[in-house]
């Protein structure tokens, strides 16, 4: 676990942390969970939050629901720092490029220091194409790709069997299955 600590030579002094986080609660249904399985379980919750608290420091639970921005905003004056773990807010942004970066794009809008990644980091690692296309730029070596957006198509021709078809916007290997492998157009 982290350790959050400002260490002077006169004193230590322990952080206020909120903890922004999406849990995986009864509330919702097998069938929406499914579609959220980057959401943490209350039992991680708890663990991340005891051992937070176990080197000293505060933690304030913020839950990235509908309501994140205004439970931020209510606190951002007693936040020393964020630790953000949160993937997104609503089912309305399931699938959206940007939903992960949306906790630290109102994190930073309220001035609020936070662990983790920034927003357009974020934007770009989710997408798949757009990662490849920036490490590629930077002669990071890549395998060929190519984005569909509509069936049928015409498969690129640097592209050799067997393949791997995913979704470009995806974290968590999510949609990814044994039968993700391809070995010919027909399984494509």
């Amino acid at each position: 676990y982290y350790k959050f600590r400002i260490r002077t030579k006169a004193m230590t002094k322990s952080l206020t942390i909120g903890f922004v986080y999406n849990v995986r609660s009864k509330k919702y249904d097998e069938e929406f969970l499914k579609k959220y399985t980057e959401w943490d379980y209350p039992e991680t919750i708890e663990a991340i939050s005891g051992a937070l608290e176990e080197t000293g420091n505060k933690v304030i639970h913020i839950e990235a629901d509908r309501h994140v921005f205004h439970k931020l905003e209510e606190n951002k004056d007693k936040i020393d720092i964020a630790f953000n773990i949160a993937e997104y807010i609503s089912k309305d942004l399931f699938g959206a490029e940007n939903r992960e970066a949306l906790v630290p794009m109102l994190l930073e809008f309220l001035n609020i220091p936070y662990s983790g990644s920034g927003p357009q980091a974020l934007i770009n690692a989710l997408d798949k194409a757009a990662t490849k296309e920036i490490v590629s730029a930077y002669g990071v070596g890549t395998a060929a790709f190519q984005v569909v957006r509509e069936y049928p198509f015409e498969l690129d021709k640097r592209l050799k069997f067997p393949l791997v078809v995913k979704a470009s916007c995806e974290g968590s290997s999510i949609a990814l299955k044994q039968t993700s492998k391809v070995n010919n157009e027909e399984e494509l």
